[in-house]
């Protein structure tokens, strides 16, 4: 009896093995019929990141600048692609703060990118031209032209590091100034001048501190001045005093304004000379 039970484990056992040879076989003539396979690159998209200012680049220029140095992904096998090799090239852009690129399950190349925020295009007396982003860096070498406010006139290192960056940034934080403000002058004392789109006046604010103040004492003067005066009844307009608005007409006209919000300050106190005191 125990022999008979030996026998029927045995073929039992062997069936098994035979069973399971064959399936192995089976799946192994499958896979060698199978043509091999090579994933391929099908898409390529790329995300920009937005911020307060007007983005420097578009997608489209960031595909032509890869296409260029021979790394648009498109079309190459995904074992092949270098995704740290695309991150490193893209981060060397001045205007690139981070750049992540992955692949999808779809074989999508994916690229995320969060560029700087500029505040300013620097094009000062000696000669340097860089922008300027908000945490203060000099972005040089740039190769993108975009529209943002110019400064330009006498700046030092200690200058952009001290006041520039404070101002650029009160500038582009707020959409009313960042729009209506073509360019910033910097005079050799240390003195700003603003120069608006539209309108045919200077503005000056004198040592940029108290910036958002003195902005928002003329924001009320154009909306109730301006507005109801007209735009080019100035050609100079201070608001470098916390405590009036000194305008100067145009040089056709003689007569000198002044609107004083608390206490009068002598006419010497304003440059230039001529001017009228609103």
């Amino acid at each position: 009896m125990e022999h008979r039970e030996l026998i029927k484990t045995f073929l039992y056992v062997f069936v098994d093995a035979i069973l399971l040879g064959y399936i192995i076989c089976v799946m192994a003539g499958c896979i060698s019929l199978r043509p091999n396979r090579v994933d391929m690159c099908s898409n390529l998209q790329i995300n920009i990141s937005e911020n307060v200012t007007d983005g420097l680049f578009t997608s489209s220029e960031i595909r032509a600048l890869l296409d260029a140095h021979g790394l648009n992904p498109i079309d190459k096998p995904v074992s092949e692609i270098d995704t740290r090799q695309i991150e490193t090239f893209l981060r060397q852009d001045p205007l690139i703060e981070k750049a992540e690129c992955y692949i999808s399950p779809s074989n999508t190349f994916c690229i995320d990118i969060v560029q700087r925020t500029t505040i300013l295009h620097v094009m000062s007396d000696d000669g340097r031209d860089y922008y300027l982003d908000n945490t203060g860096k000099a972005l040089i070498g740039v190769p993108y032209v975009t529209d943002i406010i110019v400064a330009t006139g006498k700046i030092s290192p200690k200058y952009l590091r001290t006041y520039l960056k404070q101002l650029g940034n009160v500038l582009v934080s707020d959409n009313v100034w960042k729009d209506l403000i073509e360019q910033v002058h910097v005079l050799p004392s240390g003195d700003v001048e603003l120069v608006p789109r539209i309108g045919n006046h200077i503005i000056y604010i004198g040592k940029p501190v108290d910036v958002a103040k003195k902005l928002e004492r003329l924001r009320k003067f154009y909306v109730y001045g301006l507005n109801k005066i007209g735009w080019d009844k100035y050609d100079y307009i201070s608001v470098e005093f916390l405590n009036q608005i000194i305008c100067r007409r145009h040089h056709n006209e003689s007569k000198i304004e002044s609107v004083k919000e608390e206490q009068s300050v002598a006419d010497e106190t304003l440059k230039p000379k001529e001017k009228d005191i609103i």
